[in-house]
């Protein structure tokens, strides 16, 4: 969808795009198979047709977090888009007195905890509830942000 807004200076038509900058998104994983086309404007709605199953966002710095048991990986693109990991699925440890489920996990030199409590969490820039609260710690650096399940 493209609309349009008038600049004030020049009186002039400047095109306003209602979708998603193209790598806002993280890419897709060789062996994802597409199921249906969402609607451009929705990464949620694109990682559920890759079959993420769970997915976080956060912020300061942006994050995007996926799980995809399919493909067996858990995704970090980190530092708003700039540093991407892909890291091998495994199992997560439950600890059900306190509602919270972690992952820990492993690629080369790249170490991650991955906590996910069952608490309610705001995302702090667009003010959006999510039912899941998430701690990123990777390699030493601690990333807090907001999730839920997707399948």
């Amino acid at each position: 969808m493209l609309l349009s807004l008038r600049s004030h200076s020049a009186n002039k038509k400047m095109p306003l795009l209602l979708q998603a900058p193209p790598n806002s998104l993280p890419p897709p994983h060789p062996k994802t198979k597409l199921r249906s086309a969402p609607p451009a404007c929705a990464p949620w709605n694109i990682a559920k047709t890759r079959g993420v199953e769970f997915r976080a966002i956060g912020n300061e710095p942006g994050l995007v977090l996926e799980i995809n048991r399919n493909i067996d990986e858990i995704l970090l693109v980190n530092n708003y888009g700039t540093d991407t990991l892909r890291f091998k699925y495994s199992q997560a440890k439950v600890i059900k007195e306190t509602k919270q489920i972690s992952y820990q996990v492993q690629q080369g030199n790249d170490k991650m905890l991955l906590t996910v409590l069952h608490q309610g969490c705001t995302d702090d820039m667009s003010g959006d509830h999510f039912d899941k609260k998430v701690e990123v710690v990777i390699n030493q650096q601690v990333l807090r942000g907001c999730g839920k399940r997707l399948q």
